[in-house]
C-alpha cells in the first residue's frame, strides 16, 4: 500500500468479535518508516502477542518487530543485502525472566556470497552468525 509516496507495511490481525456481523480483520500498521515489507513470518508468544519478522524491501534490511500491548516497535537486526524468506521461533521466557526471545533466520546474498543468517536475541542485543 502506497501512502504520500511512501510504502508502509501492515499486517492483519484477526480479531474474533462475538457480534452480529461475525468475525472481523483489523488492519494494523506496523511499520510506517518508508519500510515496505516482504518475507514475513509471524508468530504468537503464550500470552497471544503477535511478533513479526521482516525484510524491509527498499534498504534490504531484516526487521523484527512485536506488539507490546500498545504499540508497535521495530527493530533493524541486520542492515545489508538481505533478500529473503525468513523464519520467526520464540523461545519461551526463563523465570525470572519475562520476554520471548526471537531467533531468525533469512537469506543473504551479497557479491557471490550467499547464505543463511541466524539472528538470536539475547534479551539485550541481537547477534547474528553467518552459515554458509
Amino acid at each position: 500500500m502506497l501512502t504520500a509516496g511512501r510504502a508502509i507495511l501492515m499486517t492483519a490481525v484477526l480479531a474474533v468479535c462475538s457480534t452480529a456481523l461475525g468475525d472481523q480483520w483489523n488492519i494494523i500498521v506496523v511499520d510506517s518508516a518508508g519500510s515496505q515489507g516482504k518475507f514475513s513470518s509471524i508468530r504468537l508468544d503464550g500470552d497471544d502477542r503477535p511478533h513479526i519478522a521482516y525484510i524491509d524491501q527498499w534498504q534490504e534490511d531484516l526487521k523484527y518487530t512485536r506488539w507490546d500491548g500498545g504499540s508497535w516497535n521495530p527493530v533493524t537486526v541486520y542492515d545489508q543485502c538481505m533478500l529473503g524468506y525468513t523464519t520467526l521461533r520464540l523461545v519461551p521466557p526463563q523465570p525470572p525472566d519475562t520476554l520471548w526471545l526471537p531467533r531468525i533466520s533469512s537469506y543473504y546474498s551479497h557479491e557471490g556470497y550467499d547464505a543463511v543468517l541466524y539472528s538470536a536475541f539475547n534479551g539485550t542485543s541481537w547477534d547474528n552468525v553467518f552459515a554458509d
